[in-house]
């Protein structure tokens, strides 16, 4: 436990004389900034219309799990598949394989 505090309390007296602003930053070219693009795209309205997108979104992912999978087979394939990724129900994120649409409409319907 000695040791432990003995060097917790090197590791802090050697902060404690390191300058911050003497430390040149890692990468000198400017970062993209999605803020002020999305700003620039929407208007001084970006948040909201970024908060809507972001309540809607969970509200179907939400919704989806009621809606079954022979109901949405019903659906073209594009319209389900934006569906599905609106619910983030693709990838590893995916329904079990009897509840995916596409696998009610290729095997079953």
């Amino acid at each position: 436990m000695r040791v432990i505090l003995i060097m917790c309390l090197a590791l802090v007296s050697c902060f404690t004389f390191a300058d911050p602003l003497a430390v040149a930053p890692v990468v000198d070219e400017q970062a993209f900034d999605i803020v002020s693009l999305l700003v620039g795209l929407l208007g001084e309205k970006a948040v909201y219309v970024l908060v809507t997108i972001a309540v809607i979104g969970f509200i179907w992912a939400q919704l989806r799990q009621l809606i079954s999978a022979e109901t949405l087979s019903k659906l073209p394939n594009w319209v389900v598949w934006l569906l599905e990724l609106l619910a983030a129900n693709k990838g590893r994120a995916a329904n079990a394989i009897n509840n995916q649409p596409e696998h009610y409409k290729k095997w079953v319907g």
